[in-house]
Order: C-alpha cells, then sequence, then structure tokens
C-alpha cells in the first residue's frame, strides 16, 4: 500500500499495538509497563536504521531483509511509536 497517511502513520501506530498483543499472549500479566518496553525496543530498532544497521551487516542488496529491518531513519516513526504505546498505556490503565 503506497499512500500517505495509512501506511506511514497509522502503521506505525499499529505495529506497536501489535508487538504488545504478542507479548501479552505468552505472557498475560507478567511484565509491568509494557507500553514503554515496547516503545523502547521500537525506539531501538529505528535507531539501527539512523546508523544503517543493514549497510553494516552487509544485507543491503537482501530486499527481505531491508524490509524487516528497515532502512530509513524518520523521527515521525518515532512520534507514531510513542502515540501508540500512550494508546496501550491508557488501555492497560483502564482494563486495571
Amino acid at each position: 500500500m503506497h499512500d500517505d497517511f495509512i501506511r506511514p502513520y497509522i502503521g506505525d501506530v499499529l505495529i506497536v499495538c501489535v508487538i504488545y498483543c504478542a507479548i501479552r499472549a505468552i505472557f498475560p500479566n507478567k511484565i509491568k509497563m509494557l507500553p514503554i518496553w515496547v516503545f523502547l525496543f521500537a525506539v531501538l530498532v529505528e535507531f539501527m536504521q539512523y546508523i544503517g544497521i543493514v549497510n553494516i551487516l552487509g544485507l543491503n542488496e537482501n530486499a527481505f531483509f531491508r524490509v524487516l529491518m528497515g532502512s530509513v531513519f524518520d523521527w515521525k516513526d518515532v512520534i507514531c511509536y510513542g502515540i501508540g504505546c500512550i494508546l496501550l498505556a491508557v488501555h492497560e490503565s483502564i482494563r486495571r
């Protein structure tokens, strides 16, 4: 999908929700402050994009790894991850 809003922004909000749900499915109540941990993980992935980890590892010719790891750092992605994790934190507080 190549659009200017859904994929780049909503997709980044949703990906942290998907990661959160996958972890909660395995560890329902064991990880406190999971939205913060998911946010830190997402920022770590974004940082690896910033330093060009795909190129450092020599995987820049492999389309699968370029898509999996990403190749372009963007502060807007970090903001979207933050929004997604804030929504998850609100969800957790309401659920309790």
